[in-house]
């Protein structure tokens, strides 16, 4: 049985379905990717210079520092950058189409919002271990100012990993495996992999 809204999502996958490319696809997204994280990196070091970009470097990979976890999430953007070349190169796709038809997407993803918020509601008013009572490490006045660039940072994110994993390879895939095993399972497992630290999250 089909499910109309997937069959919008892969229609468009369907003539460059084949794995090898998306294989290559794949390969050229990364390299990209890397590329404008590099050219991001050199641009950054020449503006602030070398000692500030040291410093600046620490706090990005250890993400201890609210500039250093804003510029990690806003740097997935340069991701969707190098899907959006991607996309029209090895595929002849536009970056829009991973989101399906416009007035879908809108009206489901405030569906979504609202029952996030409702869900949150109810978590918050629920009693909680105070063992893992939320621990401030900022004046509230400066949390505020930098909650918008937060949770803009966070769309920019999750919209990223969405487009990649659900969009791009969940799509590219069905459109040449009919299996539901293969076109969910292997998008779920590599970006599990992709998040698998055991010595930051140790037995998490």
């Amino acid at each position: 049985m089909g499910y109309e809204a997937h069959e919008d999502l892969i229609a468009p996958a369907r003539p460059s379905a084949h794995p090898a490319r998306l294989l290559g696809g794949v390969a050229l997204m990364a390299l990209l990717f890397m590329t404008f994280s590099y050219g991001y990196s050199v641009l950054h070091r020449a503006f602030v210079g070398p000692e500030r970009w040291d410093v600046l470097s620490d706090e990005l990979a250890r993400g201890a520092t609210a500039s250093g976890v804003l510029i990690n999430l806003y740097l997935l953007g340069l991701l969707i950058a190098a899907l959006a070349v991607t996309l029209p190169v090895v595929h002849q796709r536009s970056v829009l189409g991973l989101i399906g038809p416009a007035a879908r997407f809108l009206r489901q993803f405030r569906q979504v919002v609202a029952a996030l918020v409702l869900l949150l509601v109810v978590v918050m008013l629920l009693p909680g271990d105070e063992t893992v009572a939320p621990d401030p490490n900022m004046p509230f006045r400066r949390w505020l100012l930098l909650l918008p660039l937060g949770l803009l940072g966070l769309i920019l994110q999750t919209a990223a990993e969405e487009m990649v994993f659900r969009g791009y390879l969940q799509s590219q895939l069905a459109a040449f495996f009919t299996h539901p095993a293969i076109w969910l399972g292997v998008p779920s497992a590599l970006f599990a992999l992709l998040h698998y630290d055991p010595a930051m999250h140790g037995a998490n």
